[in-house]
């Protein structure tokens, strides 16, 4: 009976060390010159309610950090920690175990087969300078905001605080490139930074006092 409690005693202490050292890398990685000038923090982008447990934190694969809350993914390679691949952690600095990381890569526009994806001839700068001259014209007061880049008839919705998570990693990755299908929206540069913003639904499915963003393509 003592030698189990002996053994417990031991798995406790070495899964005490295993998370505080986690929650230093956290910390590392937040105070590091990479993450202070990020216009975008990945933690923001884990779900904050969902029921697969793994979406609560970042997952670590093959030199790229990964988050996704099901309605947008970011998968970004600057800061990657190798000490942490195959691990999924919380901004906490605490490890989610018991629960298998999504195949995040085939979700991507790439992989997806019949999505009808399209690239847009627009670098990253001049799609988010359409976006804001938009802003600009609708005021303030408008809770809708549309641009209109091709005459393809294809309309998609965006919730709009992650579209604004998307503008930012267009900030972040001023060199990416764009394309979009009848369900998403896609940009990523040549070292495989990635942001993925999943189309909504329609107009009808935001409420009165909600804000989106409506692209015409």
């Amino acid at each position: 009976m003592k030698q189990n409690d002996s053994a417990k005693n031991v798995l406790a202490e070495m899964q005490r060390a295993e998370i505080e050292t986690a929650r230093y890398n956290v910390e590392r990685f937040i105070k590091t010159k990479a993450a202070k000038k990020r216009k975008i923090n990945i933690f923001d982008c884990c779900a904050k309610e969902d029921a697969r447990e793994a979406l609560k934190g970042v997952f670590h694969e093959k030199g790229t950090m990964v988050a996704s809350n099901g309605n947008i993914l970011c998968a970004i390679k600057e800061g990657y920690d190798p000490e942490l691949e195959g691990k999924i952690l919380t901004k906490k600095g605490e490890f989610i175990e018991n629960s298998k990381y999504p195949n995040w890569n085939m979700v991507l526009i790439a992989n997806r087969v019949g999505t009808g994806s399209t690239y847009l001839p627009w670098t990253a700068e001049a799609f988010k300078k359409a976006i804001y001259e938009e802003e600009k014209k609708c005021g303030k007061d408008k809770k809708v905001f549309a641009s209109v880049f091709c005459d393809n008839d294809l309309t998609l919705f965006f919730q709009a605080k992650p579209f604004k998570i998307f503008l930012d990693f267009l900030r972040e990755y001023s060199n990416s490139k764009i394309a979009y299908s009848n369900t998403c929206l896609q940009a990523f540069d040549d070292k495989g930074n990635i942001f993925l913003i999943a189309n909504y639904g329609d107009a009808k499915d935001f409420s009165n006092d909600s804000e989106y963003y409506k692209v015409v393509f």
